[in-house]
């Protein structure tokens, strides 16, 4: 090493750093603090701060949002800005951002406006870590005062403005996109715009990347837009190409806003005039669909200068005079009014006129071919906004036929008083029938009571309520058959059974009850009987039996079988119905025996399971006489 190496000193790159003319910052990447380690005179007298205030600090407690400045976005964008290049180990280079700077007591105070181009960028180690990241503020950008305006235009707007790129991801998004919208510019910024586009729009942001691709601006451009709540708007946009210095096109801007309102109003207004076309278009429909003369008229009903202002239509086909006569010609109504019935109408007109009342009023008109209509005309009296009448509106009809008819009425009174001497039958055979069915459910009860002296035990009240089901399930099939012959005397077993089964099934539940039944007609007091009776015993099979219940109902000669039986255990062995009596035993045997003049059998089948056998004589039948 010769004397003049030896004399050549070390660099000091910090003094070196420091006197850099751009404005820089070194920042450790220490999310979410970003320590200031180092910086350049020039950054320390952009932002008026000095450097023993601002280094080993986080750089947001240094660099805060201006608190007056209710849409200040400076430290969330920078924020995500360094997040990124944290994340990604890439540089980024930052929109023009309006990030307003603290001045300094000794100058006032407060904050002064300034924008930036800020551009961050990663120092990697050897082993590939990030050492430091390099956050640089663009002096160009800084002098550029349109730009910085531009940009805080853009930051307090009240209409939502956003930019991206050519791809359709978003690179600024103003805190009115965010009131507008409901994503904040960190949920929003690197991410799609799609994400705002309903899934049903699969070709809307193709289609405007490639018209901005174009250089076409696209000016209300209105859509559907999906907020972050869910929430759809109807929007207007304007989108513009953006273009860097060449000319180039590099990305798009959109002003968005909410024209929900708007548009719900114009739908709405819309819908109005059409319902008020459409209820005009009805009324009008309505008129002259009327079978009657429809008509206003002003003036006194006798007066010489009575007029009619409105007439419908269907005067020409109900009398053969056309509408012209009629609104040309004073008092045109009474002058062809019957000559015999002209005193008493105009009287009677007069009368509501002057008593300013609705009223009806009967007279003849003779028609243009000289026949003579009875016609019935409803009026009532318009009034002035002072409350004075002025004329009269109304509508007259024909009742020609409804006079011809009502001489016709007397002839049916013998027909209608037949049938209403039908209808107290079958009022009376009803009154029997629920008296029947009330006498029953007073025997149930009374035998319920018998057993149990004070307290009814809430099975046995289950049972006695699926009873009275079953009568009703009886008594609503009699009325039904009541309808189409109110002398019913008889009841189909199979309609009763089909009635009884949605009954007797919902006490099965997951067990099928299997019914086979010959049809025959039984009287309607043995149909009852038989419906209480077949509830006990499904019951008591149900309860006391396992398996599928089947029930089995025939007819051989003069005799009737009923058959229920079940795959339980069977009774005890030598079991006596009269010992081993109880409210059910003592039902069925009380409805056999008593009822039906029948008989009971207590059977075990010899492979499993018990059956109860009923057998009662067939009723003979009444003569028809």
């Amino acid at each position: 090493m010769t004397d003049d190496s030896a004399s050549v000193l070390p660099p000091d790159f910090q003094a070196i750093f420091e006197a850099s003319p751009d404005a820089y910052l070194v920042l450790l990447p220490n999310p979410p603090e970003y320590t200031i380690v180092a910086v350049t005179d020039a950054y320390l007298k952009t932002t008026m701060t000095r450097r023993n205030e601002i280094v080993d600090r986080a750089i947001f407690d240094v660099f805060p949002d201006n608190p007056a400045n209710d849409g200040a976005s400076g430290v969330s964008s920078l924020r995500r800005s360094l997040d990124r290049v944290f994340r990604t180990r890439e540089p980024h280079k930052m929109d023009v951002l309006r990030y307003d700077i603290r001045r300094r007591e000794e100058e006032g105070g407060g904050f002064e406006v300034r924008c930036w181009s800020p551009r961050n960028s990663p120092l990697i180690g050897a082993d590939g870590n990030i050492l430091y990241i390099h956050h640089r503020v663009e002096v160009a950008a800084l002098t550029d005062d349109r730009e910085c305006r531009l940009a805080a235009i853009v930051e307090s707007s009240e209409t939502a403005i956003y930019g991206n790129t050519l791809d359709g991801i978003i690179t600024s998004w103003n805190p009115a996109a965010e009131r507008l919208y409901g994503y904040s510019g960190d949920e929003m910024i690197g991410r799609s715009i799609s994400l705002l586009i309903s899934k049903d729009r699969p070709d809307e942001l193709p289609s405007i990347l490639e018209r901005v691709k174009s250089g076409e601006r696209i000016d209300h451009y209105e859509t559907e837009r999906i907020c972050k709540d869910g929430r759809r708007l109807v929007i207007s946009k304007t989108i513009s190409p953006i273009k860097n210095a060449a000319g180039e096109i590099v990305g798009a801007s959109s002003i968005a806003r909410d024209i929900s309102e708007p548009k719900r109003i114009e739908i709405e207004h819309g819908r109005l005039l059409e319902s008020l076309r459409q209820e005009r278009a009805r009324m009008e429909n309505i008129v002259a669909s009327v079978p009657g003369v429809v008509w206003e008229a002003w003036g006194q009903p006798d007066s010489a200068g009575q007029r009619m202002n409105f007439v419908s239509t269907y005067v020409e086909k109900m009398l053969g005079y056309s509408v012209e006569e009629w609104q040309s010609t004073p008092n045109f109504w009474l002058s062809i009014v019957h000559p015999d019935d002209r005193e008493a109408a105009v009287k009677e007109a007069n009368r509501a006129f002057t008593t300013e009342d609705s009223h009806t009023n009967e007279f003849r008109w003779i028609t243009r071919d000289g026949r003579a209509l009875n016609v019935e005309s409803y009026s009532m009296v318009v009034k002035d906004d002072a409350g004075a009448p002025v004329g009269m509106r109304g509508v007259t009809i024909d009742v020609s036929e409804r006079k011809r008819a009502e001489a016709e009425r007397g002839r049916h009174l013998e027909e209608i008083e037949s049938l209403n001497v039908r209808l107290r039958r079958g009022m009376r055979e009803t009154h029997h029938r629920v008296k029947n069915n009330l006498q029953a459910i007073g025997a149930l009860i009374n035998i319920q009571t018998m057993e149990y002296r004070d307290t009814v035990p809430v099975k046995e009240l289950h049972r006695l309520s699926q009873h009275i089901h079953a009568l009703a399930s009886i008594h609503d099939l009699l009325t039904r058959q009541s309808r189409s012959d109110p002398e019913v005397e008889d009841l189909s077993v199979a309609a009763a059974l089909e009635m009884l089964a949605p009954t007797l099934q919902s006490m099965m539940k997951e067990r099928r009850l299997n019914i086979v039944a010959e049809d025959i007609l039984l009287p309607i007091h043995h149909g009852t009987t038989l419906a209480v009776l077949i509830n006990e015993l499904v019951s008591n099979a149900i309860k006391h039996g396992e398996g599928d219940v089947a029930l089995h109902f025939a007819v051989s000669g003069d005799r009737v079988r009923l058959e229920v039986t079940d795959r339980g255990p069977g009774f005890p062995l030598n079991f006596d119905p009269a010992a081993a009596a109880n409210t059910g035993i003592e039902l069925i045997t009380s409805l056999a025996e008593w009822d039906l003049q029948g008989s009971t059998r207590y059977e075990n089948l010899p492979d499993g399971g018990a059956r109860v056998v009923v057998e009662f004589p067939l009723p003979a039948k009444k003569d028809p006489d």
